[in-house]
């Protein structure tokens, strides 16, 4: 059995490399093209395969998109053959709406854009000759990425369906309100279905009012990861999950599947 895993760092496992107690220094260090290697030791997605007996093929990144997730998946799915569909299970984590990727004619590949406080415009424009500020005011709304998002993720789940593939989505770090209801969606039950508000909701602490979380760390950003990293669930310096806060979501996905199968 294969599950197939898409999203960004959170689902990658970006930042376990850090353990209680490590120095700035020592974590960026260790980090040091070291994301891939760590992520595939304790990862939620590596916690899962251990429980269901499967083998991983993982597509998320650091700063990943929902528009390069998808781009992957159409190449992924595209190139096999029917058969091949078969004995898989599909886990698909929504990222932030703030990002996109642009295709750059002089390297030749895609990057990354991300709209946050940690990638600067002037950063953007070096790295992609790509204008943030002009994107946001002309061309960027959340609700309309949101809208975009259901109707591919209604997609999908036809697809999946007809390829007898099992699917589920989880929104990562941001409860999306989506038009309408999408179906195999995790923790569709729940006020606010993200891992994020999962966690601070589990120690007690639901803000009624909250920033979104872009994860670049900007002045205005969530209080919910703010909370979690004075609690010690996200490490100090990335603001990533910890190896105990991935195996925690790892057992609140194999919970909440086990009651929808």
């Amino acid at each position: 059995m294969n599950l197939v895993t898409f999203g960004c760092s959170w689902m990658n496992g970006v930042g376990t490399n850090y353990t209680p107690g490590m120095t700035k220094i020592e974590y960026k260090k260790d980090k040091d093209n070291s994301d891939r290697k760590f992520g595939d030791q304790y990862a939620f997605r590596k916690h899962l395969c251990d429980m269901w007996n499967c083998t991983n093929v993982d597509f998320s990144e650091m700063g990943s998109s929902n528009e390069k997730q998808f781009r992957f998946a159409e190449t992924y799915f595209g190139k096999l053959d029917p058969e091949e569909y078969e004995n898989t299970i599909v886990l698909w984590a929504i990222t932030v709406t703030t990002r996109i990727e642009v295709y750059y004619n002089e390297i030749g590949k895609y990057i990354n854009v991300l709209f946050g406080n940690g990638w600067g415009t002037d950063t953007q424009m070096e790295r992609a000759k790509f204008d943030t500020r002009w994107h946001l005011e002309h061309h960027y709304n959340h609700d309309e990425k949101v809208r975009q998002l259901r109707f591919k993720m209604r997609f999908w789940n036809r697809f999946f369906e007809s390829a007898g593939i099992q699917n589920y989505w989880l929104d990562t770090f941001n409860h999306h309100n989506y038009t309408k209801p999408v179906k195999n969606m995790l923790f569709d039950k729940r006020p606010r279905r993200d891992l994020l508000s999962l966690k601070c909701a589990d120690l007690g602490f639901s803000p009624k009012a909250d920033g979104y979380h872009v994860s670049q760390f900007s002045n205005t950003d969530s209080t919910r990861i703010k909370y979690l990293q004075e609690k010690g669930w996200v490490n100090p310096y990335s603001q990533h999950p910890t190896r105990e806060y991935h195996k925690w979501i790892a057992e609140q996905i194999d919970a909440e599947i086990r009651t929808k199968v």
